[in-house]
């Protein structure tokens, strides 16, 4: 894999952390579909387009993120 740059590790590191709360609030919490966009609208201050699109997205796997940070 080529060489990431720290911003995009950064932000595939926020959106697995968005990935994460969300399957805590819906799958976990029981909560709302709708409800869970709008609790993670004002969590992680984004759109909800964004966010849709985001839980969408296919990520890098975590452990190789940190891998390439350190």
């Amino acid at each position: 894999m080529t060489a990431l740059s720290t911003r995009k590790i950064n932000s595939e590191l926020r959106y697995h952390a968005l990935q994460e709360r969300f399957d805590e609030l819906y799958n976990k919490k029981r909560l709302r579909h709708d409800d869970v966009l709008l609790q993670l609208v004002n969590e992680f201050y984004v759109g909800e387009e964004s966010i849709r699109r985001i839980l969408r997205k296919r990520l890098i796997p975590k452990e190789q993120l940190l891998r390439c940070k350190k």
